[in-house]
């Protein structure tokens, strides 16, 4: 008599589900059996999910028995070392069991690339800045010159600043004025703390020859400082400042401040400045005839774009300042 074909059906099924229990079964009785002296172990859950259609590979380290279609997966440990093997010339004596199964679907993985040993970089040696060389074009000869005469500042020569003195020591009510043929300016009486004001030129010039003279008409007693520069900026600048005790032949270049002070007298009465040949000179003279060098030094910082700058006022209370006072301010590049 013919077998039906749904016996035949449910015959079929029960021997696949057969199969992988007995699959299954064969896999934990692996794990569970005592080993032989110097077999390597393969440890495993006590209570792991037995699933159809299964496949072991070596992922992240870890033996892993894996449904094929599904999410379930029973993770077997890693062996802690390979030197209990009696041969590494291949893996698959890893997967020969009692029951016959056979393991081939994992791989070695490569053992990490040791970190490079870092390079000790040398240190880079300091920059020197470029040696200073005046243009290949001189420029061209110009005079400036500004007497005062005419009863006020002239607007198109300056305008009321500081350069030499952080902003925040400017103040406006230290009296800047051009009266009776002077440059008059008057610091504040009794006045904390640092207050200067001045005069700056709109026109900067190139000095890499040329000359800067003035003449001083009254210097105040007392903290009152007056000064008179030829100023890239407050950072880098040459020029003379005066106390009624002392006269200095100052040069700032990058911040650093190099001076050489002479006591001041009707003597240093008339000031210049001269920038020639790659040098710097400071010069003064009671009658404007006969000069006395009190400082030379090397040039250090390119003189392009200079402004003329005269400051006047006080670091900290002055009771009677008086009026720091210039006439006769003269500029020639060559």
């Amino acid at each position: 008599m013919a077998v039906p074909t749904w016996m035949r059906n449910l015959h079929e099924r029960a021997t696949r589900v057969a199969k992988r229990v007995s699959l299954g079964v064969g896999i934990f009785s692996l794990a569970a059996a005592p080993a032989s002296p110097g077999e390597p172990r393969v440890p495993v859950r006590t209570t792991p999910e037995l699933v159809p259609e299964v496949e072991v590979k070596k992922l992240g380290g870890k033996y892993v028995l894996r449904r094929a279609k599904t999410a379930f997966q029973v993770v077997f440990a890693q062996h802690r070392s390979h030197s209990s093997h009696s041969s590494h010339s291949s893996h698959s004596s890893h997967a020969s069991h009692q029951s016959g199964t056979h393991f081939s679907h994992y791989s070695a993985t490569a053992a990490p690339a040791p970190a490079p040993v870092p390079v000790p970089v040398p240190p880079q040696p300091a920059v020197s800045p470029p040696p200073l060389s005046p243009p290949r074009h001189r420029p061209a000869e110009k005079t400036f010159l500004d007497t005062f005469d005419d009863g006020a500042l002239a607007p198109e020569k300056w305008r009321i600043g500081v350069v030499l003195h952080p902003q925040m020591a400017f103040d406006r009510r230290v009296g800047v004025r051009a009266t009776g043929g002077r440059l008059e300016i008057t610091p504040r009486a009794l006045a904390d703390g640092a207050h200067f004001n001045g005069v700056v030129s709109r026109e900067t010039f190139d000095m890499w020859d040329a000359t800067l003279l003035l003449r001083t008409v009254t210097i105040p007693d007392g903290d009152v400082v007056a000064t008179v520069a030829a100023a890239q900026d407050a950072s880098n600048w040459y020029g003379f400042v005066a106390t009624r005790a002392e006269l200095r032949c100052v040069s700032v270049v990058a911040g650093k401040r190099v001076q050489t002070s002479v006591r001041y007298a009707t003597q240093q009465r008339y000031w210049r400045l001269r920038i020639k040949d790659g040098a710097v000179g400071w010069e003064s003279s009671g009658d404007g005839k006969r000069w006395k060098q009190r400082r030379h030094a090397t040039l250090e910082f390119a003189p392009s774009g200079l402004a003329l700058v005269i400051e006047a006022g006080t670091d900290r209370s002055v009771s009677s300042p008086g009026v720091a006072a210039f006439d006769h301010v003269m500029l020639k590049t060559r």
